[in-house]
């Protein structure tokens, strides 16, 4: 199935139509956790939704645009090989790497190792301990929370 070609100003005012509706379905959400107070693990379905606003945001543009989904990316055996497949699983550390570490060097966050009393993890000193949940969250974290947000 071959996929129709758009004309560049089509295409950037449906990507911006994407963007706009995506930022307003999130800060919604967003908005309702803050408001419910409280803290985060207490708004699990919140946090859900606040994943898949992209995705459902993406499927109803498609609909309405009856655009399909012959184009989309990051199936298997697709151009790019690993490429794409290394840089979602990446991502999420080389971005809470930024957001974390420029908070931790301005001063706006103290840095602390995860306690993971939970995991038997307490006794280790914090920067193994924080080696070991990296490596956990690297291992079965990111790759959980892919499919969750699927």
């Amino acid at each position: 199935m071959t996929v129709p070609s758009l004309s560049v100003p089509t295409a950037r005012r449906r990507l911006a139509i994407y963007l706009v509706l995506t930022f307003a379905l999130s800060l919604a959400i967003q908005a309702r956790i803050v408001a419910l107070g409280g803290p985060i693990a207490a708004h699990v379905g919140e946090v859900f939704a606040l994943m898949w606003a992209p995705g459902l945001v993406s499927l109803g543009c498609r609909l309405v645009w009856r655009e399909g989904v012959a184009d989309v990316s990051f199936r298997v055996g697709r151009a790019g090989g690993a490429t794409p497949w290394l840089l979602a699983w990446l991502s999420p550390l080389a971005i809470c790497a930024l957001a974390y570490g420029s908070a931790w060097l301005t001063g706006l966050d103290r840095f602390g190792a995860p306690e993971a009393s939970n995991l038997g993890l307490s006794e280790l000193s914090s920067p193994v301990r924080f080696a070991v949940v990296l490596a956990l969250t690297l291992s079965s974290g990111v790759p959980l929370s892919a499919l969750t947000a699927l």
